[in-house]
């Protein structure tokens, strides 16, 4: 009565699988982080609805990053006052799109089975889920880059192609910089000259609109990113081994199992060792090198599995080659703790998506009344000065300065002085750190400009946040203040 049916998986499903498999995992864990945000989404979604606006960036406002991340960012903004959510979907896209990539360059690289293995790698990595389901620089960048790989490695390779990809990579984050040695490996010698002309072709036309303000771009954001406060080595060696090893944990064992025309694949991964480099690590920039280090574990996955499901008999005492036995028994038990690694740690983050390692996502409920009172106590057409963008981005407000986290490196002592005659309200975010023994408190104003409000200006206080009305005329502070 009914026709049998038979569902047949050919390769050319296999990407639509993949592509579906991703961003449904992406999705769904958008779901469940609705409340939730990391600081840098509304960094990155500001300078976007700025520059929608018709703003300059680092003349109208600080921006300490390339061009790129607001030219992307506007785009929605141009028809949207806020996308927070529209914008979280479409880098989940985008990065559902990059594991389509990867799948298809390990194809070029190993068999069917070994590229659908590094997909899945992929798409089940917590970093690659955490940072895809945010509004972050790097799955835009990741995905320009293995976008560069996939036709660097293709059997006729594109370079003028990939020297746009590329330098359309680090046209939104520097960081993308550190991958110039893997592409070079790509190509053969004889293109390498041409790779580079034309990666550095494109850069110039990317930079040149934004010529007049170089001095401001290097100011602030090479000049910027270098003067910040440097994480101790202690803290940059545990970022490298809970992103870098922990939660890539067949990496490693895929060492030596790659042929030599692919020694990119290593350089790729081990560029996370210039993160040493760099001021500050942080666990978004792991990112870059997750695509390498799947590769990687893919040939070490399938040598696991034979190892595991070799004859019971061998680990007998009765094998007759204590010294192999010993062997595959700790190569096994390493193998198995390598498994436990990566499903406990995908596990972990299904069940707890606020959470990666030593990172937690922020409340928004917990900002509420924070919002609440600018919304009370300004309109749309007031200009605030805030250290933490979502307050102006949430609330529709005009940020002064645009980008003001850590506004004492980024701003001249006396704008800052000379902006309480423009602005309506100013947000101060009281800080913690612990050093030199003790519990220290700090602030992204100068202290003595801190002082100043605090001195000459009402305030509202909500735990560690400070809200100073600046209005010579006296008011009564709305009963939203908390203390």
């Amino acid at each position: 009565m009914f026709r049998q049916t038979n569902l047949h998986i050919t390769n050319r499903n296999i990407p639509v699988i993949i592509f579906l498999l991703a961003s449904t995992i992406r999705l769904f864990l958008i779901s469940q982080i609705v409340d939730f945000y990391d600081v840098d989404e509304f960094v990155n979604l500001s300078q976007g609805k700025y520059l929608a606006r018709g703003w300059i960036p680092y003349v109208d406002f600080v921006s300490n990053h390339p061009p790129g991340i607001a030219i992307l960012f506007s785009l929605p903004h141009l028809f949207f006052p806020q996308c927070w959510l529209g914008m979280r979907i479409f880098t989940a896209v985008i990065d559902s799109i990059t594991s389509v990539l990867l799948y298809k360059i390990a194809m070029n690289i190993f068999d069917n089975r070994a590229a659908i293995i590094t997909a899945l790698l992929y798409i089940f990595n917590p970093i690659a889920i955490h940072t895809s389901i945010l509004v972050m620089q790097e799955p835009y960048v990741l995905f320009f880059v293995i976008a560069a790989v996939y036709f660097l490695n293709s059997k006729n390779p594109r370079l003028a192609i990939a020297g746009l990809l590329i330098a359309a990579s680090i046209f939104i984050k520097y960081l993308a910089i550190l991958l110039l040695p893997a592409y070079f490996l790509i190509v053969k010698k004889e293109d390498r000259v041409k790779l580079f002309i034309s990666i550095f072709t494109f850069m110039l036309l990317f930079f040149t609109p934004f010529i007049l303000e170089i001095s401001k771009i290097i100011s602030q954001t090479i000049i910027f990113q270098t003067n910040r406060q440097e994480y101790s080595l202690v803290s940059k060696v545990l970022n490298i081994l809970i992103f870098g090893i922990l939660f890539q944990p067949f990496a490693i064992l895929g060492f030596g199992k790659i042929k030599k025309e692919h020694n990119w694949i290593y350089i790729g991964y081990l560029s996370m060792l210039s993160f040493f480099l760099l001021p500050r690590i942080y666990y978004h920039y792991f990112l870059l090198i997750v695509p390498f280090a799947c590769l990687l574990s893919t040939k070490a996955i399938i040598f696991s599995a034979k190892i595991l499901f070799k004859p019971f008999l061998q680990f007998l005492p009765i094998y007759p080659k204590p010294h192999l036995m010993l062997k595959n028994m700790t190569l096994s038990i390493i193998i198995i703790l390598c498994f436990g690694l990566l499903i406990a740690s995908f596990l972990s983050l299904l069940s707890n998506p606020i959470h990666l390692g030593t990172h937690k996502l922020s409340d928004i409920k917990e900002k509420e009344s924070i919002i609440e009172f600018v919304e009370n106590n300004t309109t749309v057409y007031d200009p605030i000065l805030t250290d933490y963008s979502e307050y102006a981005y949430l609330t529709n407000r005009i940020s002064l300065f645009g980008y003001f986290w850590n506004a004492k490196y980024s701003l001249n002592r006396d704008d800052l002085f000379s902006s309480l005659e423009k602005v309506k309200l100013v947000i101060v975010t009281r800080k913690y750190m612990y050093l030199n023994n003790s519990i220290q408190i700090f602030y992204n104003y100068p202290l003595d400009f801190v002082l100043h409000l605090d001195k000459n200006y009402h305030k509202a206080q909500f735990n560690e946040t400070t809200i100073y009305l600046i209005q010579k005329e006296k008011i009564n502070i709305r009963d939203e203040t908390k203390t």
